[in-house]
């Protein structure tokens, strides 16, 4: 890849990703997935997040088939959580869910969307401003107090 020279992943970033748990927002596709499915083979718990318990189903079952070849072991634990970030309501019912999670220091706000024709959400907000602006900025501001203390906890870098 264009940046795989440029990357220095040592054994403390090894160490430090086998101790962590991310959330991967729009886990269920695309770069969403696959960043899931690396994390997990690298070791790391993965909280994956998509609006529909059908969707967090049928990836999970995915996740499942993608890593029933490698040692469980050596894999990171994976969960579904619903999470719909054109819902205000539904972000603080995730973050309410989370706040006990052990070792919470990754977030990947993957989720978005892209509509032709503009639509309001049922927070009256833009639907494309709120979900791929808004919840994310929301959620990383919630989440950064608790990223922190865990980061400091594994040693890794203040942020």
């Amino acid at each position: 890849g264009f940046f795989a020279n440029k990357i220095n992943i040592d054994e403390t970033t090894i160490i430090a990703i086998t101790k962590s748990k991310a959330i991967v927002t729009g886990a269920n596709s695309g770069s969403g997935y696959y960043t899931a499915l690396d994390l997990i083979k690298r070791g790391c718990d993965v909280i994956i997040t998509c609006r529909s318990s059908q969707k967090g189903e049928a990836t999970l079952k995915r996740l499942d088939n993608d890593t029933r070849n490698l040692d469980p072991d050596k894999i990171g634990k994976y969960k579904y959580i619903e999470l719909e970030l054109l819902k205000k309501d539904s972000i603080d019912k995730f973050l309410e869910k989370i706040k006990n999670e052990s070792n919470v220091n990754i977030l990947v706000n993957n989720a978005g969307a892209w509509l032709q024709t503009p639509a309001i959400s049922e927070d009256n907000i833009e639907t494309q401003w709120q979900a791929n602006y808004l919840a994310g900025f929301y959620m990383a501001n919630k989440l950064l107090p608790i990223i922190k203390q865990n980061a400091k906890k594994l040693g890794l870098v203040e942020l």
